[in-house]
């Protein structure tokens, strides 16, 4: 499903078999919209015979899902759009486009859910396919709503849900919109787009709440820092030479294994050890900062 988008982009320009000037929509920023508010949506009028923009409710709440204390229907499957009584109609007479530049999905993380942000690789805005109809609200008003048609999830949103948002290309979305486009060519829109064409990144839980609003929202979530590795002293195995420090270099067997060495400090691959009163630096493969100076160990 497709449950939280964003529309970050101030602007989008279409040029469209349908209208004899190029489009010119403006928007403003949104990092996190939620079902059930206003959103932008772009329909064909055809009172007017002109692509317009409108501000729809996100949701449709037909009259028997109202009577039924229903939460409203946000998102249509792009496998029964033209047989379901509910979508019917509004799939052969009121497509619509629904421009965003990114969606959110949750994947299961043990108890918890990780979102991610899925958008183009381009980074530009782009619609989703949507369909337009009468809705009801809680005071029996009637008004129009829309939902966004899903799809089976390309390889790279499979890895966090099973299902997508119909991302229309540029190309078909005249077709979409155009009453005149028949069933079959308009089903056959409704597919998952090529998971090349997009990329995902993880963004931090703030955006569960669908009261949050802002910048804040698409800011990726920085990677986990790898666990530092447990200091520990060298090892036989480590060492690759051992030297006093005011003298020339000597082999390994300077300091037999099982030396008892005082630690003195520690500095990019070698030890300043102190040994009967002589101080020798080892050079190691063992790279670990020593956690206690000044302290006795063998090696």
């Amino acid at each position: 499903m497709c449950g939280r988008y964003s529309l970050t982009k101030k602007e989008l320009r279409r040029i469209s078999r349908l209208s004899p000037n190029a489009q010119q929509f403006f928007f403003k920023e949104r990092y996190n919209i939620s079902p059930t508010q206003d959103i932008p949506v772009i329909i064909w009028n055809r009172r007017t015979s002109n692509v317009e923009l409108k501000d729809l409710r996100w949701g449709l709440l037909p009259r028997w899902a109202k009577e039924a204390k229903s939460p409203p229907l946000i998102n249509a499957m792009a496998e029964t759009v033209a047989t379901k009584v509910t979508f019917k109609k509004a799939f052969a007479e009121h497509r619509c486009l629904i421009p965003a530049d990114g969606f959110y999905e949750w994947e299961i993380v043990g108890k918890t859910k990780q979102p991610h942000r899925f958008t183009l690789r381009s980074g530009e805005p782009f619609c989703f396919a949507g369909l337009c109809d009468w809705s009801y609200t809680d005071t029996d008003e009637k008004r129009a709503g829309v939902v966004i048609v899903t799809t089976a999830a390309n390889t790279l949103v499979s890895a966090v849900h099973k299902r997508m948002p119909v991302i229309l290309p540029e190309s078909a979305c005249d077709d979409w919109l155009d009453p005149s486009t028949t069933l079959d060519k308009a089903t056959a829109l409704l597919r998952p787009l090529d998971a090349s064409q997009m990329k995902s990144y993880r963004v931090r839980p703030l955006i569960n709440s669908g009261r949050l609003e802002g910048p804040d929202c698409i800011v990726p979530l920085a990677e986990p820092l790898p666990r530092p590795a447990k200091p520990r002293t060298p090892r036989p195995s480590d060492i690759v030479a051992v030297r006093p420090i005011f003298g020339g270099y000597s082999l390994p067997q300077a300091l037999p294994e099982g030396t008892k060495v005082k630690l003195l400090s520690f500095d990019h691959g070698y030890w300043d050890v102190e040994h009967e009163g002589t101080k020798y630096r080892i050079f190691s493969s063992c790279c670990n900062e020593l956690p206690k100076p000044n302290t006795e160990t063998r090696i």
